[in-house]
């Protein structure tokens, strides 16, 4: 049997990939792949700069990678171009999962749900 923690994780990677991989095949076909690749870029960018900078502990001590939740920002610069419901609500799934994982503590996820809200608004479609 999988672990709960576990089950989490992945499900976690996947819900974050599959929005992601779904942005970046709509943008395609719109032509707006310069949008996605500077929202996109902006959260992993930021996000990857902090955990550097920071380097707190996950809560399951597996690294020194803990702030803030990149899962948590793809999903919301991923969601939140198709609406603020469906932004709110994927990224709280995806956020939530992650802390459910013990790779994050809830404040890892609000400050990468905060950035990724933040570079989505790089696109000018995001409401």
């Amino acid at each position: 049997m999988i672990p709960p923690t576990v089950l989490a994780d992945r499900i976690s990677t996947v819900d974050a990939a599959a929005i992601l991989t779904y942005d970046a095949v709509r943008s395609v076909r719109e032509h707006r792949i310069v949008g996605w690749l500077e929202r996109v870029g902006c959260a992993v960018g930021s996000a990857e700069l902090v955990k550097a900078t920071v380097r707190e502990e996950r809560p399951d001590h597996s690294d020194r990678k803990s702030f803030w939740s990149e899962h948590t920002a793809i999903a919301a610069v991923s969601s939140f171009p198709y609406g603020l419901a469906f932004g709110i609500s994927v990224t709280v799934d995806v956020g939530s999962l992650r802390v459910v994982s013990r790779k994050h503590w809830a404040w890892d996820t609000l400050a990468g749900a905060a950035a990724g809200a933040a570079c989505s608004r790089l696109d000018r479609r995001t409401p």
